[in-house]
């Protein structure tokens, strides 16, 4: 697995907030958006799905960059391995059974930054 250190290629887009936050010390006024996927639009594989530590540095790595009126959204296949653990089960490997389940979850996890 790649350690993807240029995040760019992820970025979606920024989009104007109103009215979230209930003071001016919380106002949120902007949303950042990433989109991390394993497949491109024409099906191309163009990266594995992150491990726990990954996504959770790429998470961190990201929403360090702006500033506390920024939301930063995630979304995609790529994250996973948050939303594929169950009861604490982060580091367990899917069961084949798990896996047909579920080929392809899209995670959409969005962070208020404090």
């Amino acid at each position: 697995m790649n350690i993807y250190s240029d995040y760019q290629s992820f970025y979606q887009g920024t989009e104007s907030l109103k009215h979230y936050g209930s003071s001016d010390k919380n106002q949120k006024d902007t949303m950042v958006k990433y989109k991390f996927n394993t497949t491109d639009e024409q099906g191309n594989k163009v990266m594995d799905k992150m491990s726990r530590e990954e996504t959770l540095q790429a998470l961190n790595d990201i929403s360090s960059q702006y500033g506390e009126n920024v939301i930063v959204e995630f979304s995609g296949d790529g994250l996973a391995a948050l939303v594929e653990s169950k009861k604490g089960n982060l580091d367990r490997p899917l069961t084949p059974g798990e896996e047909a389940a579920s080929p392809k979850k899209n995670v959409r996890l969005i962070l208020p930054l404090a």
